[in-house]
């Protein structure tokens, strides 16, 4: 796992870099109970995204990379999520593979436009110069903290940050 140093501090909104593939996250592939045909048609999922995807046209077939997992607090979703990508790069054998967890509680701010400032920094600058260096997996763990449900937002409700935040989420750049 790499960290941040006082020399090389992460990106605003990057928790932690991890190298792929790593044992203690294979070990989470290993605890996650469930069926094991699931497990290899999300591994495939995820090998196809990173074989599949830049060959086919986005209006050939729209696939966007992005694997949601969804479910109840604590059944282990973030688990599986690690573990997946410590199984793909093993995949991979030989390619340099990273997995970036984001911590998107490090991009809120009170103040009016920085959420959305942060967001966007994030995905144009931050994941984007890390994918620079190589094949690059993302994990954004409780994603609604930065994107809400659009149906349920309302002007009256809701500060027009939250929408801005929730419009860089989901901004056509990032699809």
């Amino acid at each position: 796992m790499t960290r941040g140093t006082s020399d090389t501090p992460l990106p605003k909104g990057i928790h932690r870099i991890f190298a792929l593939p790593d044992a203690d996250l294979s070990a989470l592939w290993d605890s996650i109970v469930m069926d094991e045909s699931d497990k290899e048609q999300l591994l495939a999922q995820a090998i196809a995204n990173f074989t599949v995807r830049a060959k086919v046209d986005r209006s050939v077939i729209p696939m966007h990379e992005v694997i949601l997992l969804v479910g109840p607090p604590g059944t282990g979703k973030t688990s599986l999520a690690k573990g997946l990508a410590s199984q793909v790069a093993k995949v991979f054998k030989g390619v340099k593979l990273r997995l970036l967890e984001v911590d998107p509680h490090g991009l809120t701010s009170s103040a009016m436009g920085k959420t959305q400032r942060a967001v966007a920094d994030l995905f144009s600058q931050s994941i984007a110069e890390a994918a620079m260096t190589g094949p690059t997996i993302v994990l954004l763990d409780e994603v609604e903290t930065l994107a809400a449900d659009r149906s349920k937002l309302s002007l009256e409700a809701n500060p027009v940050d939250v929408h801005r935040a929730t419009d860089a989420v989901l901004g056509p750049a990032h699809i």
